[in-house]
C-alpha cells in the first residue's frame, strides 16, 4: 500500500494486476506484464521467452574489467584545481 501526495491509499499490486493486459502508453509495445504485443493486443513474444533469449544470446555475456586498472588510470590524471574568487557584498538598504 502506498499512500498518495492526497492521502488515499493505494494498493500497487492490486492495480496492476487488474491491468496486466492493459497496453503501455508510448511507443513501447509491451503491456504490464513486459510481454510484447501488437497493436491488438495479441501477445507475440511474452516476458518469460525475452528473458531466455536475453540470457542464451551471446552478447549477454558479460566482460569482467579489473578496477584496479581503472583506479590506476584515474589517479595519474592531474585535475585542476578552480581558482578562488572575491564576493562582492552588496547592501540592500
Amino acid at each position: 500500500m502506498i499512500r498518495s501526495h492526497r492521502g488515499e491509499m493505494i494498493d500497487m499490486s492490486a492495480l496492476m494486476t487488474s491491468n496486466i493486459d492493459t497496453i503501455a502508453v508510448g511507443n513501447a509495445t509491451m503491456n504490464a506484464r513486459g510481454d510484447i504485443v501488437n497493436k491488438r493486443g495479441e501477445v507475440i513474444k511474452s516476458r518469460s521467452e525475452i528473458v531466455q533469449d536475453y540470457y542464451q544470446s551471446p552478447n549477454a555475456v558479460k566482460e569482467s574489467v579489473s578496477l584496479n586498472d581503472i583506479v590506476g588510470e584515474l589517479s595519474s590524471i592531474e585535475i585542476e584545481k578552480p581558482k578562488a574568487t572575491k564576493r562582492k557584498i552588496v547592501d540592500k538598504d
